[in-house]
């Protein structure tokens, strides 16, 4: 009995050794799972950084293109302006020319209105 009660100690201790082994085997996967984790988190930092980069120039795509749009429309102002500024120049040529002639026959009027006098 003595020797029975022994084999079953040695048999217990063999099975705290195998769960104490399998503990430790799964304590050392939660490890190399960590590690895996925190190698993924650094992967993932040079990929975030830029993707923000991404984004700032994408805003700065879009401030510049509604810049560019702003110019645009300045300049499609600036040349309205000079449309009007030209029909009023040629409105005033033609009453110069108007004024002109008006002129030109003002004096034949004259030139005859001395020659019959």
């Amino acid at each position: 009995e003595s020797w029975d009660l022994q084999r079953e100690s040695w048999d217990l201790q063999r099975e705290s050794w195998d769960l104490q082994r399998e503990s430790w085997d799964l304590q050392k996967g939660s490890w190399d799972l960590q590690g895996a984790s925190w190698d993924l988190q650094r992967e993932s930092w040079p990929l975030q950084r830029e993707s923000w980069d991404l984004q700032r120039a994408s805003w700065d795509l879009q401030r510049e293109s509604w810049d560019l749009q702003r110019a645009s429309w300045d300049l499609q102002g600036a040349s309205w302006a000079l449309q009007r500024e030209s029909w009023d120049l040629q409105r005033a040529f033609w009453d110069w020319q108007r004024a002109s002639r008006d002129l030109q026959r003002a004096s034949w009027d004259l030139q005859r209105a001395s020659w019959d006098l």
